[in-house]
């Protein structure tokens, strides 16, 4: 994460007048746990290269971090300089207008392009093409499993990677021996099943020519394949990152996760730390190729006329 994040607070302390950069200017940063790890880190390095500037972190839970920024952006209130941005928040903060364009002077981010997944830079980007966010991770699929669960079910790794017919049957032996859910939504594996097998250039909803493709086979069999896990009872219907969902983990009620792979420091650190040395993860069920989520830091848009404590009006 580190080499990413450095040029977004760079190219913002860049843009700050001569006469601010004679005195302590303050940035502030928004973002949520395991994201801030890296911003942590990161930090200290910067500092090293640009020792007059100040910057000050506000770390919040997922939902409570995207939260906070949807009410910032729309009332104008308390925006950081910089936040984090989940890919499924991009479109929805692009739109607001509140962005910079990091394509411009006097961040120009475009010359990093080369240096990032490919799949990055679209979904960072509005409709209009204006890049409001810099890729800072990637999280390729994998799956999450407890070991120790599948053993008193007598289901190998074998079973639950198969296809996703033997995941689905490898649910049935789970729950009828431990009475734990195989996952916890069975909305997951249709959400996976529409991302995998994309061919370069074309999107989940739409082809390379803009023609939707939710009529197409990917779509009907990654809806029967959902409908089949909730059919079979082995999905406890809850929504990630909810307490239902935390508790799961750390009750022995959900078995395994499909996510990105950065879901490892998460389980480690605050979902499930006690789980640790009985779990494992792999590639998800049959997957080729599954493009993993990814999130980006943004700059909050400043204007001119204005001047507040710890910001500049020259950027």
């Amino acid at each position: 994460m580190k080499p990413f994040l450095k040029p977004v607070i760079g190219v913002l302390a860049a843009g700050l007048s001569a006469a601010a950069m004679a005195q302590t200017v303050t940035i502030t940063v928004a973002s949520f746990p395991d994201l801030d790890r890296g911003i942590k880190l990161a930090i200290p390095l910067y500092k090293k290269i640009n020792p007059n500037v100040e910057i000050k972190l506000t770390s919040l839970a997922y939902a409570d971090h995207h939260t906070a920024m949807t009410t910032a952006l729309a009332t104008g209130a308390n925006l950081p300089d910089v936040m984090a941005v989940d890919m499924g928040f991009i479109g929805k903060f692009a739109e607001s207008g509140g962005m910079e364009d990091l394509s411009k002077a006097p961040y120009n981010a475009l010359q990093y392009r080369d240096k990032v997944a490919r799949f990055t830079y679209p979904l960072a980007m509005s409709g209009q093409g204006v890049m409001v966010g810099m890729p800072v991770d990637i999280g390729p699929g994998a799956l999450f499993y407890r070991k120790d669960l599948l053993d008193k079910a007598g289901v190998s790794e074998a079973d639950l990677t198969k296809s996703w017919e033997s995941y689905i049957e490898s649910g049935k032996k789970l729950k009828a021996a431990t009475g734990a859910w195989l996952l916890a939504s069975a909305v997951d594996i249709k959400d996976i099943y529409i991302r995998s097998n994309l061919k370069d250039g074309e999107g989940i909803y739409f082809d390379k020519s803009g023609k939707p493709t939710i009529d197409n086979a990917r779509f009907q069999k990654a809806f029967e394949l959902a409908k089949a896990a909730r059919e079979a009872g082995i999905d406890g219907k809850i929504g990630a990152w909810s307490n239902e969902w935390s508790e799961g983990f750390k009750r022995d009620k959900i078995a395994s996760q499909m996510m990105g792979a950065w879901l490892a420091g998460h389980l480690n650190n605050w979902l499930a730390p006690e789980s640790r040395a009985s779990g494992a993860r792999r590639s998800c069920p049959a997957a080729r190729s599954a493009p993993g989520a990814a999130r980006s830091t943004a700059c909050r848009r400043r204007r001119r006329t204005r001047r507040r404590p710890g910001t500049s009006s020259s950027s």
